[in-house]
């Protein structure tokens, strides 16, 4: 048996009555809407402070330009699910990006300086991963996107970004910058590759 009931109104002004206007309302109505209202303006309350906001960057893999963004995420999602809503936040699902090449590193945006990569962390909570939840961050998060066939690099806090430019002295060209990011213990050979 079905429990659905249809009903059907037609309109004709003579016949039906308007609909009540909010002070028309019977008090113990209207002191449960406003009841309702109160508690509902809690809840957002409560679930705007256990939100993380943080500013987010990314190299857009269409232009290869600095893009940014609001990422705010509840404090109890992972690393993972973080960095599929930035991944969505950026519009990149539909970029044929896929999400797998993608991670989210701690990032400085006055000195563009890749701070530390989270390797380990992708299922502790974000507000762990941050430092606790805050609406103001003093650094930022760049979603890296990988190439196919390349790993992500580690990224030890204390370490150090530097852009690079490769410089052909015969032809007299120089490249566009790359950035790499070094540590004290990595050798010259470690930076070339």
């Amino acid at each position: 048996a079905n429990a659905y009931m249809l009903m059907y109104r037609q309109k004709d002004p003579e016949r039906n009555r308007g609909f009540l206007e909010t002070n028309k309302f019977p008090k113990h109505i209207l002191a449960l809407r406003n009841v309702m209202i109160k508690e509902q303006e809690e809840f957002e309350k409560e679930l705007d402070r256990s939100m993380c906001k943080i500013k987010l960057f990314c190299r857009h893999p269409s232009d290869q330009k600095l893009v940014d963004a609001r990422l705010e995420v509840h404090k109890d999602k992972t690393l993972k699910q973080a960095t599929k809503i930035a991944y969505e936040t950026l519009g990149l699902e539909k970029r044929i990006v896929p999400l797998a090449l993608c991670r989210l590193v701690k990032y400085d945006e006055f000195y563009e300086s890749l701070e530390r990569s989270f390797e380990g962390e992708e299922d502790f909570p974000i507000s762990k991963v941050l430092g606790g939840v805050r609406h103001i961050y003093n650094f930022d998060l760049l979603l890296e996107i990988r190439k196919e066939n390349q790993k992500f690099k580690q990224y030890k806090q204390g370490g150090v970004t530097v852009k690079a430019f490769l410089v052909d002295l015969e032809g007299e060209t120089m490249s566009d910058a790359v950035t790499v990011r070094s540590h004290s213990t990595d050798t010259v050979a470690d930076l070339t590759h």
